[in-house]
């Protein structure tokens, strides 16, 4: 199965396998519920699990600049069981899961079809929360609820333990995911009684 591979890659290169899996998990519960705005499908759907599991990778090189090298990782590592226009995919949203959002001065991104550049955006944004929710890399996020707003998208968390850094942390990654969905992102814990 594609996945069991590139999480064994994963497992390979990230320091932290947990909380890649973590943020997978997040970035899928999230690709779901919002499928209301973003309508991409399946094959999507696994660009992004790939994406999530392999975003740390670049951390073998230390921290600075750990983004780009898990990007080019993807991209130079021909074992990872993608077609070239999947790796190229999965390599920019993996890039992109943290500091600069996609843009056209960016060659790869640029050299992607109006169609791919919508699909990377759409699902960088996703991960870029996704990763907030697990910045601590505690797992302290059991599960989440989206409301889907006009205005707003609500994200309540089931947590297993505090949740302050992971709301703060999601909420200022949510920067790409306020351009892309037009609008805001509004991440908060639920109360023992289900409430917000």
């Amino acid at each position: 199965m594609k996945r069991d591979e590139v999480a064994a890659f994963a497992a390979r290169y990230d320091p932290d396998p947990p909380h890649a899996r973590q943020v997978e998990r997040l970035s899928l519960l999230l690709f779901d519920a919002l499928a209301p705005l973003h309508r991409l499908g399946e094959a999507e759907r696994e660009v992004l699990s790939s994406a999530a599991l392999l975003h740390d990778i670049g951390w073998v090189g230390g921290v600075q600049g750990h983004h780009k090298r898990s990007c080019l990782m993807v991209l130079e590592d021909k074992t990872l069981p993608f077609s070239d226009e999947e790796r190229t995919l999965v390599a920019l949203v993996a890039r992109y899961h943290r500091r600069a959002l996609p843009a056209r001065k960016h060659p790869l991104f640029a050299a992607l079809s109006p169609e791919d550049q919508a699909t990377v955006s759409a699902l960088a944004a996703i991960l870029r929360v996704a990763d907030g929710l697990d910045v601590g890399h505690a797992g302290a996020v059991a599960g989440l609820a989206c409301t889907l707003g006009e205005e707003a998208v609500t994200v309540a968390l089931t947590p297993c333990g505090p949740v302050d850094a992971e709301v703060r942390a999601a909420e200022k990654k949510g920067d790409l995911f306020r351009a892309i969905y037009r609008r805001d992102l509004v991440v908060r814990p639920r109360e023992q009684n289900g409430q917000v």
